[in-house]
């Protein structure tokens, strides 16, 4: 990949939280790649994405036991 990009990966068991700091003039990606997690308070199913930009925080709360990429990019 030849991106300014960070690519993290995130196993989350039911109700566990976990969030990233998003520096200014960068977005995210996040892939849902198992289970349902909520993406500030939206839902994402396996196989659902959502991107985030002009935000300074992406907060994900896993609903099921869950696994996600998200992409940290300029």
């Amino acid at each position: 990949m030849h991106e300014d990009a960070r690519v993290y990966v995130a196993n989350l068991a039911a109700g566990e939280r976990v969030s990233h700091d998003i520096a200014p003039g960068r977005g995210v990606w996040v892939q849902v790649a198992r289970g349902i997690v909520a993406l500030g308070g939206t839902e994402l199913r396996e196989g659902d994405g959502a991107a985030l930009e002009d935000e300074k925080r992406a907060e994900i709360e896993a609903e099921t036991d869950a696994e996600i990429l998200l992409f940290d990019l300029a």
